[in-house]
């Protein structure tokens, strides 16, 4: 094929298609917590032998301290990353990734003084008070790559790869600082029956 605004076209719509959602509705898990009736009409649809769904029933509703969790959850969740949480981010990221569209590298990142982190991380958290996302901070390069360099190449045997913006994952989708704290706060209301241990996820 020698006509590159179609072969563009057609890997476009090929990767729109692997990044598009399902068809399937969102479930409404408010609807499906209401009552027993209602979360087993939903496992049944999904085929789930009812031994298994009274078990996940029991482990959603049966919690103990809930009440306390929630509360503390919300709270911890509530606020942006501190600066030290950012920081550590930062200096906890262990190794570089190819730049997105903006250029800027993880390398880059962890090379920023004092000064600079301390300016990212308060027009970060202006951005997360802002519950706002500029549209470039959600771009990144699409490249695919072979499966398997041996064979020919076809659109189904190409998997994405892609280069997104160090500004992103550092922003809004940074999730670390709130993994941990929801680690402290899942061990401060520890319950030994419910609650994992720090070794389990």
């Amino acid at each position: 094929m020698e006509d590159h605004k179609l072969l563009h076209n057609m890997a476009s719509e090929h990767f729109r298609k692997w990044y598009a959602r399902p068809p399937e509705a969102a479930v409404d898990w408010a609807y499906l917590l209401a009552s027993k009736d209602n979360f087993y009409t939903h496992t049944h649809a999904k085929s789930i032998p009812d031994h298994l769904a009274d078990i996940l029933w029991r482990a959603i509703t049966e919690v103990p301290k809930a009440t306390i969790v929630h509360q503390e959850l919300e709270q911890v969740l509530s606020q942006p990353p501190t600066l030290e949480e950012f920081t550590a981010t930062i200096r906890s990221i262990g190794k570089s990734t190819t730049p997105g569209a903006t250029g800027l590298t993880y390398n880059m990142v962890k090379g920023w003084p004092t000064a600079v982190i301390e300016y990212a991380h308060h027009c970060l958290t202006l951005q997360w008070h802002a519950d706002y996302t500029p549209d470039w901070m959600k771009w990144s390069w699409l490249r695919p790559k072979p499966k398997d360099p041996e064979v020919e190449i076809t659109l189904d045997g190409l998997r994405p790869d892609t280069a997104g913006s160090p500004q992103e994952g550092l922003g809004r989708n940074n999730h670390r600082p709130y993994q941990l704290r929801v680690g402290a706060t899942w061990h401060s209301c520890r319950c030994p029956a419910r609650v994992p241990t720090p070794s389990r996820h």
